[in-house]
């Protein structure tokens, strides 16, 4: 018998199985629970800016923008963390600053964005506040160029996620895949089913006549 893909087929295995989709969608959601932490607390996020300008020169201006472009890497060294961990006034280690700090430049303007996330929203503050300052004071001992500064200081922090939704978030989409895990697994059952379904299957599309059929189960008159 010729393979077919055959929807009707596909459909009404579905259709019947519908329980065991509903089954398998439950447990994925219970797997969900367990696996996500209910007290996944909220996190923030605090951003400051440096620039670079010179007024002596457009020449020391480029060559702060440069210096930025080569040097943005060093935002998140471990040296840059130590002498921003001495600026806080609460004691924080270095690697919790390397984790919390990210930093992203622009080859459009010559600004450099530091943002540092934490589930305290004061910390998040203090440690991109002083990531800046010691950031800018590695440059310039590394250059001897004066002409990268600070432009914005963060004042406050953002929510950055909720603890909450993100939770909600993963058991949704464990549920999903829970779902369409147990579609997919019926329907290939169902594809390579060699049994016939319906009385084409056994015609080859028409091109014989059926005679009859022996039904599964016994009728009743």
């Amino acid at each position: 018998m010729e393979f077919q893909i055959n929807f009707q087929k596909i459909f009404d295995a579905l259709i019947s199985n519908f329980y065991f989709i509903i089954i398998a969608t439950i447990l994925s959601i219970i797997i969900g629970v367990v696996m996500t932490n209910t007290n996944t607390p909220d996190t923030y996020a605090a951003t400051a800016t440096i620039y670079s300008a010179s007024y002596v020169s457009y020449r020391d201006s480029m060559e702060g923008r440069n210096a930025i472009m080569l040097y943005v890497d060093i935002v998140r060294s471990r040296k840059v963390a130590e002498r921003a961990s001495s600026l806080i006034s609460h004691e924080i280690r270095p690697e919790q600053i390397m984790g919390m700090v990210t930093a992203s430049f622009s080859e459009n303007s010559t600004l450099l964005t530091i943002r540092a996330v934490s589930v305290n929203a004061e910390t998040a503050v203090a440690v991109v506040n002083a990531v800046a300052t010691a950031f800018v004071q590695e440059v310039v001992n590394v250059t001897a160029m004066e002409g990268v500064k600070i432009l914005d200081i963060a004042n406050r922090a953002q929510l950055h996620s909720s603890g909450n939704s993100s939770s909600n978030r993963t058991r949704m989409i464990i549920a999903l895949g829970g779902a369409v895990l147990s579609i997919v697994i019926i329907g290939c059952i169902s594809l390579f089913d060699k049994r016939a379904a319906f009385p084409n299957e056994l015609t080859l599309g028409g091109q014989i006549e059926l005679i009859g059929a022996i039904p599964s189960k016994n009728i009743k008159t």
